[in-house]
């Protein structure tokens, strides 16, 4: 392995290692890679709750769950032409009456 100097003369030995024996490069790429299989994980369930609201009824219930499928507004349009405004004014008290207790 060649050997380089520091400025104060003290010889310093190629790549600098880690405790786990990985070098710097290595462990950067391995933290990056974790994050990413870490972050994949956690965003699944928010992905699959968004695609769910474009699917029908059908398609929403059905196992194993379908990662292909034709898209629908049909959700969304059942909501606007339906009376939400008194359940939304109920999640409004409930919020507001568990953020004060």
């Amino acid at each position: 392995m060649a050997t380089r100097s520091s400025p104060r003369g003290i010889p310093i030995l190629g790549r600098l290692r880690s405790r786990g024996g990985h070098s710097k490069e290595q462990a950067s790429l391995l933290w990056a890679v974790t994050a990413w299989i870490v972050g994949l994980i956690v965003f699944y369930p928010v992905l699959h709750m968004f695609l769910t609201g474009f699917k029908t009824e059908a398609d929403a219930v059905e196992l194993p769950p379908a990662f292909i499928f034709d898209a629908t507004l049909e959700n969304y349009r059942a909501i606007f032409n339906f009376d939400f405004t008194p359940f939304f004014v109920n999640s409004i008290i409930a919020s507001g009456v568990s953020r004060c207790s």
